[in-house]
């Protein structure tokens, strides 16, 4: 990402927007790091560890590293290094109402971490750097000693089949689950614990979840200004997820066009007039690089990370432009490669039946993924009563990639795409069933 000077900044339609308007500016202070802190005290191998940072400085928002940016230079004990970024945040507690509703609320001052699961024992040596907008740098080292444990290994195309996963461990991965891709508001996010306890019980190693408008979506509402409370409950599946052994494919939208609450829309101090300019404005572009540094930053350390999802069926968007949408979806993944130290799995996925060889074919997708509906009056009606064949059905097509691939979405739909009818008649979940 390249630096901008200041009157570029200024000249930015987003960031005069955010000018004394945002809730996350900070006062006016000079860059400083005042001190590193190490949690827990006695880490080990394969268990997470946060440094806290206690940093101070002047910013018109925390999450766009234009502004500020906080990142961590690690060098372990085999000489082996990696650069992590760090992310802004606050603590949470989840707040039950009178109705038995549960929503988190921040809690506490709020403050910089960087997160990495050591993969080593041994001594690791930190180097902690910060820069502002006027391109101020400052640094403050740090050291810990790790202790010995269990490894743990991420998800991967397989090295001696590019048709498979596998963990970079060499162990096969066969992903086998569901889309639990959001919380319903009378529940809340404590309703994971019983969908993935559930899950995993029966076997189940794998959940999409998105990053939608309603639930987990931390870019809402004003340019620059993310939701801790949204990103909070993110961490909260995530831990879950990483207790029950399933892999999470982290969905980053799927907005069709520009509501209300956006914060690409020019009224909300955005740089868009419409869902196009989300993929061709340069400030647009920006700040969906700031949102990804920031899932980068705070769960990219995460193995239970089973893959980066750009947008959920892009195609389906108002106004789709193919060639406009696919180089943007080069650029980010391009763009995430260069800032995820794990290399995490990156693809993004298209509408029911819809297959798109230029964008499978690109080396930034990982893996191919396909999504297929039974649905009352559209041509899937014809083949979609029989789901196993259904889900077959574009392998033989999708097979010359030389890639996984990947079912993401099957099921039964009514004229509106949601549950109805159709569903209701099958009481014993058999389309499911087959399809799976």
């Amino acid at each position: 990402m390249p630096h901008f000077t200041i009157i570029t900044l200024l000249a930015s339609t987003v960031l005069l927007a955010l000018a004394c308007a945002s809730s996350y500016c900070s006062e006016s202070k000079e860059l400083r790091i005042n001190g590193v802190r190490v949690y827990p005290e006695n880490p080990r191998v394969g268990n997470l560890v946060t440094l806290r940072v206690d940093m101070q400085g002047t910013w018109r928002t925390p999450f766009w590293q234009e502004e500020v940016s906080l990142d961590a230079e690690f060098i372990a004990p085999d000489g082996a290094t990696w650069r992590i970024p760090g992310f802004y945040t606050a603590d949470c507690e989840l707040i039950t109402s009178d109705d038995g509703r549960s929503a988190p609320s921040v809690k506490g001052p709020a403050e910089w971490q960087v997160r990495v699961i050591p993969e080593s024992a041994g001594d690791h040596q930190v180097t902690i750097q910060a820069s502002d907008r006027a391109r101020r740098t400052v640094e403050k080292k740090v050291a810990f000693t790790v202790a010995a444990g269990a490894r743990r290994p991420f998800v991967r195309v397989s090295r001696t089949d590019p048709h498979y996963f596998e963990f970079d461990d060499g162990r096969p991965y066969f992903a086998n689950g569901e889309n639990i891709c959001w919380y319903s508001a009378s529940g809340g996010v404590p309703q994971y614990d019983r969908w993935f306890g559930r899950l995993a019980e029966n076997g189940g190693n794998f959940a999409r979840v998105h990053l939608c408008r309603w639930a987990f979506g931390y870019e809402w509402g004003k340019a620059g200004e993310y939701r801790l409370d949204r990103a909070w409950e993110v961490d909260y599946v995530l831990r879950l997820a990483e207790e029950k052994g399933i892999y999470i494919k982290l969905c980053g939208d799927w907005f069709r066009e520009l509501e209300d609450d956006n914060p690409y829309r020019k009224d909300n101090g955005g740089p868009c007039d419409s869902i196009r300019d989300v993929f061709r404005s340069e400030d647009a572009k920006r700040m969906w690089r700031n949102r990804l540094r920031y899932a980068v930053a705070r769960w990219g350390y995460s193995p239970n990370i089973m893959a980066w999802e750009l947008w959920d069926e892009i195609d389906c968007i108002n106004e789709y432009e193919r060639e406009t949408v696919q180089a943007w979806e080069r650029e980010m993944s391009q763009y995430l490669r260069s800032t995820d130290p794990h290399h995490h799995l990156v693809v993004s996925s298209l509408g029911s039946f819809a297959i798109e060889p230029d964008l499978w074919a690109m080396p930034e997708m990982d893996f191919v993924q396909f999504h297929g509906y039974h649905h009352p009056s559209w041509y899937s009606n014809e083949f979609g009563r029989d789901m196993a064949a259904l889900v077959t059905r574009p392998l033989p097509l999708l097979r010359r990639f030389g890639k996984p691939v990947f079912i993401g979405e099957f099921g039964l739909v009514d004229e509106q795409w949601w549950e109805g009818q159709m569903a209701e008649a099958d009481p014993e979940g058999v389309n499911f069933h087959n399809g799976m």
